[in-house]
């Protein structure tokens, strides 16, 4: 679940008029990377 939350957050920055997330879906997009490489 945390992944899709974390998809959908940095898919805004792919958003013309959501230029103010760009910064968290960049953040979302390191922390997606991160949390889909973990095979704890």
């Amino acid at each position: 679940m945390i992944k899709q939350l974390l998809s959908f957050l940095k898919d805004t920055q792919n958003i013309a008029n959501m230029q103010h997330w760009s910064q968290c879906a960049q953040m979302a997009e390191h922390i997606y990377v991160l949390v889909d490489n973990d095979h704890v």
